[in-house]
């Protein structure tokens, strides 16, 4: 069980450096994780939303699918 709550904290970290970056750089960050969706936003408001969804995903979550992304997004895909 150590195994697998480390990768799934490795994973989380990844996907709050990926957002972080894009969110310090001004560009709009939406979240689609484990049945999960965070609309698109920007600044201090978007990166507390996006940390609060992230804190409470839990592991058992995890094979959940995630919501299709918007239309217009990019997409950086997170396995973990």
């Amino acid at each position: 069980m150590q195994l697998e709550s480390a990768a799934h904290d490795d994973a989380l970290s990844l996907r709050l450096a990926h957002g972080t970056r894009e969110l310090d750089g001004g560009a709009e960050v939406s979240l689609a994780v484990a049945g999960q969706f965070l609309a698109a936003g920007s600044g201090e408001a978007q990166r507390c939303a996006a940390l609060r969804l992230l804190a409470l995903l839990e592991e058992k979550g995890a094979d959940t699918a995630s919501p299709r992304p918007e239309a217009e997004a990019a997409v950086i895909e997170v396995h973990g």
